[in-house]
């Protein structure tokens, strides 16, 4: 199998290189002569589209001759048709995504390595180092990725409830909520990926820590997911937190969990701060906040796992390349940064902006706390990928539902083993 997808890729690369430098068939110019810029992303929450249609709308305020085409692709289909719009030599512009994520691209010479652009230096230095491969930035986060527990701040004032920075305080705080016949969680664990963010988001700050090398000493075979007490120490304070009343943990998916904590039927949602925008919109009087998932009872350790989110590349074999480059750094300037936090309701990763009293209190208190020190990089935690990852995704999510499972997490940790050693044989 390994060879197969060796050879796979190869093909791919080789094929596609062709194409690296080359241009499109056609001109990307309308009727009356202005260039066309193309972008294509994998941004599904409404209020991130129109934060990046209001850029595009500001860029073509500043420069009237140019447009811009905007197509948004699922996640899950977003590689293939990137692959298939290069073979054809129709890459478009401007496209979304980590280069990380997309090292083959960027290995077979299809981005354009961004380099000396000025909005490098607004940057905070953990994410100039994600946006780059081999020494080179080949992309810009337009947000902070910020996993967390985000909670109702009316809600925690009515239960007298503090902020918990400890493990042991967080505890307290779910059997506050248990006494009162409060479910203190709207989860979203028909989503199968959801378990594992939720967990991922104490885990990987863990591992940033303490053993970052983890999953790719686990998924060369050096080691085994056995060889890392670690795994188990965290997933029992995980279990730990499922163990405590819930609605039907696989009932909802992630809109209308997000409905249920939106509307004030739990005090607590942990997830990604992609979900900002659409909270906010749900309930715009709302009054929440966010904290680092306490998974250690030093208050130190307890910070939000953070990344790049929302990454934007260009296409070096674009013929509007420069045009491209410079939408870039307008996306990356103090405007363009205030413009994405006003509409996409997320905070952006320029260092000179950060949210005033004109914004909501969940995005002070993020960008507060963010200044404070209380994010923690993930970017150096290389994750599982393909089956693998897809095993260990499916696992958690069965977890959830298991008490059989949950009561025995030695069995669940070794079968968890024997079933990523196999896949990682083929």
């Amino acid at each position: 199998m390994k060879k197969i997808l060796v050879i796979l890729l190869a093909t791919f690369v080789v094929a596609s290189s062709l194409f690296a430098n080359g241009k499109p068939e056609e001109t990307s110019k309308t009727e009356d002569g202005k260039t066309v810029i193309s972008i294509m992303h994998y941004m599904g929450e409404e209020t991130k589209r129109n934060g990046l249609k209001t850029l595009c709308e500001t860029y073509t305020s500043i420069h009237p001759n140019v447009e811009f085409e905007i197509q948004a692709v699922p996640y899950s289909q977003f590689g293939q048709q990137l692959q298939t719009k290069i073979a054809a030599g129709d890459v478009p512009d401007v496209i979304g995504g980590r280069p990380r994520d997309f090292k083959q691209f960027v290995n077979a010479g299809h981005i354009e390595a961004l380099d000396g652009q000025s909005f490098i230096k607004d940057l905070p230095e953990s994410f100039k180092n994600e946006m780059s491969l081999d020494g080179k930035v080949y992309g810009i986060p337009l947000d902070y990725s910020i996993k967390g527990v985000f909670y109702n701040i009316d809600m925690f004032n009515e239960y007298g409830i503090e902020v918990p920075r400890t493990y042991n305080d967080f505890i307290k705080v779910l059997d506050t909520f248990e006494a009162a016949n409060q479910i203190p969680f709207a989860r979203p664990f028909k989503d199968t990926n959801a378990p594992e963010t939720d967990f991922k988001g104490s885990f990987h700050v863990t591992l940033a820590k303490q053993n970052p090398t983890m999953w790719e000493e686990i998924a060369t075979g050096e080691k085994h997911i056995t060889d890392f007490p670690i795994f188990k120490e965290e997933l029992t304070k995980y279990v730990k937190r499922m163990s405590y009343s819930s609605f039907d943990d696989y009932a909802y998916d992630g809109s209308r969990a997000l409905q249920i904590f939106a509307a004030g039927e739990a005090p607590m949602m942990i997830n990604g701060a992609w979900i900002t925008g659409d909270l906010l919109s749900l309930n715009p009087d709302g009054n929440f906040g966010c904290f680092p998932i306490p998974w250690s009872n030093n208050p130190e350790d307890n910070q939000y796992e953070v990344k790049g989110d929302d990454a934007m590349m260009v296409a070096k074999g674009s013929e509007n390349k420069d045009i491209a480059i410079d939408f870039i750094n307008f996306v990356g300037s103090v405007e363009g940064a205030n413009i994405w936090m006003d509409k996409a309701r997320l905070i952006p990763t320029n260092v000179n902006v950060v949210a005033d009293e004109t914004m909501p209190t969940l995005l002070k208190e993020l960008s507060s706390n963010l200044a404070n020190g209380w994010g923690c990089s993930s970017a150096n935690v290389l994750e599982l990928t393909g089956e693998p990852k897809a095993i260990y995704r499916q696992a958690l999510h069965a977890l959830v539902g298991s008490e059989n499972l949950k009561s025995d997490l030695d069995g669940f940790i070794e079968q968890l083993d024997k079933d990523l050693t196999s896949a990682l044989a083929k």
